[in-house]
């Protein structure tokens, strides 16, 4: 808790200025009118890759352990480039009137180390709403992935794991499109 409130007093650029004030069900009910239309457009901008072919002759006898234990060999390749892979998350308090937290962290898959963390306090002003949670919980995501373009650029990972839906979502734009 010490080091909690020491960082929020010291670093007033890791929290946004938006008020904790509860919403009407009144507002709520307009503002998912307004979420519905972001989260067409968001869905109309996605952009899907087809994964590379996979070598199912790893398989064999040993089923897919076999597959994620050759996988973790080339873990410890001696390639001399990185591979890059972050995760972001949010964390709630227990307690009402607390502010979360949202974290952003990029590890080396060779070396399995982390290379870059960053966290950032919010306050809580948007209940949680099933298929809205982009809406409650992106702004900060966005912002400590901002950070790192910014502050660290080479160390933009190939892939970011988010804790929520993508295009398995009702409307084909959870929280992990917006990111």
């Amino acid at each position: 808790d010490k080091e909690r409130k020491h960082n929020n007093n010291n670093d007033n650029n890791n929290s946004h200025n938006a008020s904790s004030t509860p919403i009407s069900n009144k507002s709520i009910e307009s503002r998912k009118q307004l979420w519905n239309l972001e989260q067409e457009i968001v869905a109309s901008l996605v952009q899907l890759e087809k994964d590379p072919p996979m070598d199912t002759s790893v398989i064999g006898d040993n089923g897919l352990f076999q597959l994620i234990r050759d996988d973790c060999h080339d873990v410890f390749s001696f390639s001399s480039t990185p591979e890059l892979y972050g995760g972001v998350d949010v964390s709630f308090p227990a307690d009402d009137g607390q502010q979360s937290v949202a974290v952003y962290v990029i590890i080396d898959k060779r070396s399995m180390q982390v290379v870059y963390h960053d966290h950032m306090y919010f306050p809580l002003d948007i209940p949680y709403i099933p298929t809205y949670l982009a809406f409650r919980e992106i702004e900060p995501l966005q912002r400590l992935v901002h950070r790192q373009v910014q502050t660290k650029p080479e160390l933009t990972p190939r892939a970011i794991l988010v804790d929520g839906n993508g295009i398995l979502h009702p409307r084909h734009a959870g929280i992990a499109c917006f990111l």
